[in-house]
Formats: structure tokens, C-alpha cells, sequence
């Protein structure tokens, strides 16, 4: 499966970060916008393993605690645990963001997939995978890399079966078992 690793969505940030302080710079950008806003978005959807349609749905309302509440597939609802690099965002968004508004405030979803496609393609090279998707991908196979139950990726993916993050991550679980023999 094509997805990004910790370090390239590092590196899409740096990259992120820098485009918009040189266009700033020479008046490309508007200086309402903040330079963190879409990273902060890339990284939610990391760490959430979020689609790229459930972000710009979530409001101030959907966030409880350590919970969000995800507007899914299907018109499903669910109330999701937020891992603690997401919790974090979702506290500093909370601060910003106006009740009933999206947390995430982005007018036009392209504007984040192009603002996103022009990163990676700056800090990794044309020929490298660059689909909000990705992120999602990255997500999971950060989490079993890191030793997580196959039970918790599902859940945080929002997979009606188990059997379907197995056959889609099968390679990465594969590579973790051979690490432990």
C-alpha cells in the first residue's frame, strides 16, 4: 500500500512551512492565513487515520474530552477515542475555532489537497505518492509498526470487519511478525 511514514509528513510540514513563509514574503499569500493551519489538518488526519471528507466536518460540538465524534462512511456517526498528538491539536484548534464552525477551517477541500500535493511533491519528489489518502494509510501503518493491536488500527480506522484491515495491511503485519521471531 502506498502511505507515508512519520518522517515524510515531518519533512511535508518543513517543506509546508517554508512555501508559505517565502510566498508570504513576496506577497503570494495572504497574511490572514496561519501557516499551520493545513499541517495541523494533515497531522488530525494522520493521527486519526481520518478520510479526507470527515475532516472538514468536524465542529467544536463533535470534540468531548478525549473523544470525537466522526461523521463517517454511510452517514455513520461514532464517538472515537483521539490519541494524545490529536488531542493536543484538537485543544489548540478549540481555542480558535467559533461553536459551530468547522474545527478545521478550510473553505474548499482542493485548496487543502493542493496546498498538500505541492508540499510532497517539495519535500519528497514528483514520482512519491501525495493522496490525502495517504495519510490515512500513514496512520495505520505507524500505529503497527509501533507494536499496536491489529483490534485498535481497525477500530481507529473505522473498519466494519477486522478482516478488512488485515487484508489491507497484510504485508506490514507480516513484516512486524517476522520481527518478532
Amino acid at each position: 500500500i502506498k502511505h507515508l511514514t512519520y518522517q515524510q509528513l515531518t519533512d511535508i510540514d518543513r517543506a509546508y512551512r517554508w512555501y508559505y513563509d517565502i510566498s508570504s514574503r513576496r506577497g503570494y499569500m495572504q497574511r490572514s492565513s496561519t501557516p499551520d493551519k493545513y499541517p495541523d489538518a494533515w497531522w488530525f488526519m494522520f493521527w486519526q487515520m481520518l478520510r479526507k471528507n470527515e475532516l472538514p466536518q468536524i465542529t467544536p460540538d463533535d470534540i468531548k474530552g478525549n473523544q470525537v465524534r466522526i461523521h463517517g462512511k454511510g452517514n455513520k456517526i461514532e464517538w472515537m477515542y483521539m490519541v494524545p498528538p490529536a488531542q493536543e491539536i484538537a485543544r489548540r484548534r478549540l481555542e480558535e475555532a467559533e461553536p459551530g464552525e468547522p474545527l478545521f477551517s478550510i473553505k474548499h477541500k482542493s485548496t487543502l489537497y493542493k496546498n498538500f500535493r505541492k508540499s510532497c511533491h517539495l519535500a519528497l519528489g514528483p514520482d512519491h505518492p501525495s493522496g490525502l489518502h495517504q495519510l490515512r494509510h500513514g496512520g495505520a501503518v505507524h500505529y503497527l509498526t509501533l507494536g499496536k493491536p491489529v483490534q485498535f488500527v481497525s477500530k481507529m480506522l473505522r473498519h466494519e470487519h477486522i478482516g478488512v484491515t488485515l487484508r489491507v495491511y497484510a504485508d506490514i503485519l507480516e513484516d512486524s511478525l517476522e520481527d518478532v521471531f
